[in-house]
């Protein structure tokens, strides 16, 4: 693997992906309160990623708090799935999360296709 391969970034500024997380759609009264019997529909939230940003190491990105942030999976271009080993979590005073994710081993960053958390799939060209 060439040096050169382990230093680039992949940045996506915004994303938006499909969260494990699940709303709830309610009718609502006059005064803005739910009304009761109205059977609200659940479908997932949506979250929003910003900063995106991978190297040969991990991932980092902020989000908005509703999405899965245990996992994250790189798929490289010959279909090897590289899944995190460690990382974590900060919650931010805005109510959203800093996140950062580590690679078990250096990849070359040219070779990453995408980036998944839970099912949501990231193509990065």
């Amino acid at each position: 693997m060439a040096a050169e391969s382990l230093s680039p970034t992949i940045t996506i500024d915004r994303v938006q992906v499909l969260s494990n997380h699940m709303v709830w759609d309610q009718a609502t009264g006059k005064d803005g309160g739910a009304l009761e019997g109205t059977g609200g529909k659940s479908h997932p939230a949506v979250a929003t990623l910003t900063n995106l940003q991978i190297t040969a190491t991990g991932a980092s990105f902020y989000c908005d708090g509703l999405m899965d942030r245990l996992h994250a999976t790189v798929i490289l271009a010959d279909g090897t799935e590289v899944e995190n080993r460690g990382g974590g979590g900060s919650r931010m005073e805005d109510g959203g999360w800093y996140v950062s994710f580590d690679w078990p081993v250096p990849l070359d960053v040219t070779d990453i296709v995408a980036i998944r958390f839970g099912d949501a799939e990231i193509p990065l060209n």
